[in-house]
C-alpha cells in the first residue's frame, strides 16, 4: 500500500469539540465527523494544530470575541505555535508532502478564516491565531490555502471542501502519482 503524502492542518477542536469554550458545542460532542470523514475519503493526513486558547486560559473558559484575545500575551502564544507549525510544514515540503490546506473554524476568535462572531453579530475577519499563522507562512514564502469550516452550515462547508479536494485530486492525477512510499 502506498503512503498518502497529502496533508491538511486542522484546528485542535475539529477532533476535540469537548475542549471548546463552555456552551459552544451543540452539534458534535467530540469530533466534527462529517469533515473528518470527508478528509479520510480523500486519503488526507490530518495534522492537529495546538489550541492557543487552552494555553492562555485553560480548558474551562467562557466564549469570548476576538477583542479579548487580541493582546500581546495571547499573540505571543499564537506566534510560538505559528512558528512551530510553519517549521513542521517546511519539513514536510522538503520531504515531498503536499500541504493541501489549513482549516479553521468560522466564528472562532482564534481560528476563524472568514467570519468572526463579535458583539452578537457576524463580521468579516480572521481569528488571531490564523492571522499569526498566515503572517508566519508569508514571511517564509509559503503559500497554502486557508479554508473555513462553518459548523452551523455543514452542508455548504462539505460541498465547498469536496469541490476543493476534487480539484486537488484531479491535479495530482494529472501530475502523476506523488504518493509513493
Amino acid at each position: 500500500m502506498k503512503r498518502s503524502k497529502k496533508v491538511v492542518f486542522i484546528p485542535f477542536c475539529l477532533l476535540a469539540q469537548g475542549l471548546r469554550a463552555e456552551g459552544i458545542v451543540k452539534k458534535f460532542p467530540a469530533t466534527v465527523k462529517p469533515v473528518v470523514n470527508l478528509l479520510e475519503e480523500y486519503q488526507v493526513n490530518l495534522i492537529q494544530m495546538p489550541c492557543p486558547e487552552i494555553e492562555y486560559e485553560g480548558i474551562k473558559r467562557k466564549p469570548a470575541g476576538k477583542a479579548k484575545y487580541d493582546n500581546e500575551i495571547y499573540r505571543d502564544i499564537c506566534r510560538k505555535y505559528a512558528n512551530q507549525i510553519t517549521s513542521f510544514i517546511e519539513n514536510l515540503i522538503e520531504n515531498e508532502y503536499e500541504i493541501l490546506a489549513i482549516l479553521g473554524i468560522e466564528k472562532s476568535p482564534s481560528c476563524a478564516i472568514n467570519y468572526l462572531f463579535e458583539k452578537g453579530r457576524m463580521v468579516r475577519g480572521k481569528g488571531v491565531y490564523m492571522e499569526e499563522l498566515k503572517k508566519n507562512l508569508e514571511e517564509r514564502n509559503i503559500n497554502i490555502p486557508f479554508l473555513g469550516i462553518n459548523i452551523n452550515g455543514m452542508n455548504k462547508t462539505l460541498a465547498e471542501l469536496r469541490k476543493f479536494l476534487g480539484k486537488k485530486e484531479g491535479l495530482l492525477r494529472y501530475m502523476g502519482d506523488t504518493n509513493s512510499e
